[in-house]
């Protein structure tokens, strides 16, 4: 999606409604995707090298603890789906974030 619409509750009776566009990034010269419109993850690839170059370990847009929250909310989904992982594999375990600071901060895949 290259657009979104936002729409807010001023009252019972009264919304407020917003479009915000933001267009696909144009790939640099020779560079290609693999899926029509993969080109987005365009910005998060940015981000990775603006946090490397930084000697950063998580990009402050988005920190470990909310790609938990997400693994977590995509857990319940996928549970309430029916939807299963690979034998062995049951969830990502929050309990196994170790290390703070400088030091990589990591989840871990239960078995």
């Amino acid at each position: 999606p290259t657009s979104a619409r936002i729409v807010r509750c001023k009252s019972r009776t009264e919304l407020e409604e917003e479009s915000v566009a933001y267009p696909l990034p144009t790939p640099v010269r020779g560079f290609s995707v693999n899926f029509p419109h993969s080109e987005g993850f365009l910005y998060e690839v940015q981000a990775v090298e603006r946090c490397l170059a930084a000697g950063q370990t998580e990009a402050p847009e988005w920190p470990l603890n909310e790609s938990l929250v997400l693994a977590h909310i995509m857990d319940e989904y996928r549970s309430q789906v029916g939807v299963a992982y690979p034998p062995g594999v049951t969830s990502v375990h929050t309990s196994h974030v170790l290390e703070s600071g400088s030091k990589a901060k990591r989840a871990k895949l239960t078995t």
